[in-house]
């Protein structure tokens, strides 16, 4: 394995970025599981990961290899061909909810990008709040 996976300045991002990132990823998956909005609506952890997204983009310097680039782009082609085909559903029979279903996919696409970004970045960091995260979501929710 390259050595650079294992540097918390991994892709020229300091390590205020990294806490920044890797607790905006905890919160989100602490979060997801709760719904105060209905079903189908953004919920406050998805605009979590909407702010978490922003920063990878912009602040994010490492690249991803050519495997998880190809797979990365296969799984655009599929959401961006989902959108044209509802986007023709929705000209011929008015039904704006077929939109949604393109919405979700390009979501769960980006969502897919960050995990991938932050896991190529910070390894075990990444692995460890993982893990806590989904700890503390578990036990939130039992109580």
């Amino acid at each position: 394995m390259d050595s650079k996976h294992y540097n918390i300045q991994a892709g020229g991002v300091s390590s205020f970025f990294r806490a920044c990132f890797l607790f905006i990823f905890f919160c989100y998956i602490v979060l997801k599981p709760f719904y105060i909005f209905t079903s189908g609506l953004p919920q406050p952890a998805d605009f979590l990961f909407l702010l978490l997204l922003g920063g990878v983009i912009l602040f994010s310097e490492n690249r991803l290899d050519f495997n998880l680039r190809h797979t990365l782009f296969l799984l655009s082609l599929f959401a961006f061909y989902t959108l044209a085909v509802n986007s023709v559903w929705v000209v011929f029979h008015l039904e704006y909810d077929a939109l949604m279903y393109s919405v979700f996919y390009i979501f769960n696409l980006c969502l897919f990008y960050v995990i991938l970004k932050l896991y190529t970045a910070y390894r075990h960091y990444f692995i460890s709040v993982l893990m806590y995260a989904v700890i503390a979501s578990v036990l939130l929710q039992l109580i």
